[in-house]
Order: C-alpha cells, then structure tokens, then sequence
C-alpha cells in the first residue's frame, strides 16, 4: 500500500525476491530486467522505486539492463526478471536431498510482517560460499513459511524430515507478534507458518 509504504522499500523488494530465487539455486546473479506500469503522472513513483532497487543491484554488480515503462489509470504493477548463471558445481535444486542429510537454514523465522518482508536480503554471498566449500545436496529459500516450502522440498526429493522444534530459529518479531496479537499462535508457530523471511532452506 503505497499510501503507507516508501516506494524504495518496494522497488528494494521487488527486486530483491528476485535476488532470493536465484540465491535459493546458488546462483550467480548477471543481469536485471525491470518492467513497471505506474499509475498516471508516476515519473517521482519510478524515481523512488529505482532508488531503492539501485543500491541493492550496486551491492551485487548487477546491471539493469533493460525492461518498459508504461503509464495507465489503475495501481502499480512491477515485474522484475533476474538473470544468471550457475556455479561452477552446477545449480542447487529441491530433489536432492538424501535421507540421512541435515536440515539447515540461514536466518530466523516468523514476523516478518513487522518490516522484514519489505527489506529482503538475499543471501547470494551465503548461497555460492555453502555451495563451493560443502555438499550440499538440495536448496530453496523459504517465501511461504518454514514447515510449508520444507515439505515441498521433501516432496522433489521424494523423502520426509523430522525437525527439533528447540532448534528452530525464531525471530524476534515473531515474540512480538505474537505478543501483539495474543490469538494463540506462539512464536514457534510464527516461525514455522508466516513466510515472507526468504532465507535459504538447505
């Protein structure tokens, strides 16, 4: 809602999600396309949006190379491609994973609702050191909620997984949301079922 969201932080996440994709396959990030249709009279919307993609493709070399503007009478719209290339063990993929493996992550769970779901940081670095110095045998990062896009993963890999709930990383906004919301969820549950934290699930 852009009545209450800096465009920065949008035009950040737009293409930051997209930096998260690639990481979740441990790529290396090439290229950017980035298409927008503003409402009308949106040149300062474009501005700020480019302002908060920018520092963000500076970070990572990643030149935008090209997309659309257009203009018409109804919301935003962004669609933003990134494009790369696989490392040098080849591309990261969810139907690896070998009964036996350990389950690991990047980050903590849960409330990204209070701010960090604008201000994604894709874990490409994380991604491309684990994949050259370990086997890592399956990955993806996690957009819908940790216990959700686990069980997808299982799912490519054909084979189940048992986690220890003590061990589960949970983010201080998930005590706070919980805390704030007093519907019964715990933290836990936050952590497991919120999405939005695009980290790597590996």
């Amino acid at each position: 809602d852009l009545r209450t969201t800096d465009p920065r932080r949008v035009g950040h996440k737009a293409l930051a999600v997209n930096l998260s994709d690639l990481a979740a396959m441990a790529g290396k990030p090439l290229a950017a396309v980035v298409a927008l249709l503003l409402p009308r009279q949106g040149l300062e919307l474009a501005r700020q949006l480019y302002e908060g993609m920018l520092p963000l493709a500076e970070r990572f070399d990643l030149p935008i190379a090209g997309g659309d503007i257009n203009s018409w009478d109804g919301p935003l719209a962004i669609s933003v491609t990134v494009l790369g290339e696989p490392s040098a063990r080849g591309p990261l993929l969810r139907s690896g994973a070998r009964p036996g493996d350990a389950i690991l992550v990047t980050g903590e769970f849960g409330g990204s609702i209070l701010g960090r779901h604008l201000d994604v940081a894709p874990r490409i670095d994380e991604a491309l050191l684990l994949h050259e110095r370990y086997e890592l045998h399956a990955g993806m990062d996690v957009s819908d909620g940790l216990s959700l896009d686990l069980s997808r993963l299982c799912q490519e890999s054909g084979c189940g997984a048992e986690l220890f709930l003590n061990q589960i990383p949970i983010s201080p906004d998930a005590f706070e949301l919980a805390r704030r919301r007093n519907d019964g969820r715990t933290p836990l549950d936050h952590a497991l079922c919120d999405g939005e934290d695009f980290e790597l699930l590996l």
